[in-house]
């Protein structure tokens, strides 16, 4: 819950693909100050960027790692999105109640109402900038379909560097999946829907679960880019 650091490896890598350099690029998080929040200002400092933070008065980053981050690099935090992500080259964004805060979803959209990557964000950024987000995604919530979709290939790039490998045959991995995600019958006392469940499963590689969903977005992304 506190940080999400290979995540964020994986969006540095992304940056690096499609910026050429890390660098001395303004890195921009909007939403809430959660373990994405505070991976990307520590990951983004320490690679040489100014990061910006734009979230509610009521869920900022960490107190010490706000600390950290303003005395070792160039760092904000406001409220005003709009000032956060000014002449930003990469917007990245979450989805306003992640894992295991199902139960606060409907208090969390009056916290965040407003905290969305749309059109008139991205017009204060940089002409070229690029998003990123660490998937799934509620389009019309923190993004607008229209965003996501202009965006969908940075974006997809991101899971690719987070979940493919290559073995030393040469043959392309994919993990990240979990080995069973459905409900038992009524008197299935483990698969019950619950939080602790779905992270109680084992995470595997190449299981027809993941790779079928994979290649549809794939062919996704290829037709939105054509």
């Amino acid at each position: 819950d506190y940080c999400h650091p290979c995540q964020v490896l994986a969006d540095l890598m992304t940056i690096r693909e499609f910026k050429g350099s890390i660098k001395g690029h303004k890195l921009c998080y909007i939403g809430d100050g959660n373990n994405m929040a505070h991976s990307l200002i520590v990951g983004g400092i320490k690679m040489g960027m100014s990061v910006s933070i734009g979230c509610p008065e009521s869920h900022k980053p960490d107190a010490e790692i706000m600390e950290w981050a303003s005395k070792n690099g160039d760092f904000t935090c406001t409220s005003d999105i709009f000032e956060a992500a000014k002449d930003a080259d990469v917007l990245y964004i979450d989805v306003w109640a992640s894992m295991g805060q199902e139960s606060e979803a409907e208090r969390r959209k009056k916290i965040f109402a407003g905290y969305q990557i749309n059109d008139d964000l991205m017009a204060v950024a940089k002409p070229d900038a690029m998003v990123l987000h660490c998937l799934p995604a509620h389009r019309e919530e923190e993004i607008t379909a229209k965003v996501f979709e202009e965006h969908a290939k940075e974006i997809f790039e991101g899971i690719c560097n987070k979940y493919l490998s290559v073995n030393e045959q040469g043959d392309l991995n994919l993990g990240g999946i979990c080995l069973v995600a459905g409900l038992g019958p009524e008197n299935n006392l483990r698969r019950d829907g619950t939080y602790e469940y779905y992270m109680s499963e084992p995470i595997v590689e190449n299981d027809a679960k993941g790779v079928g969903p994979f290649i549809m977005a794939y062919t996704e992304v290829k037709r939105l880019n054509k």
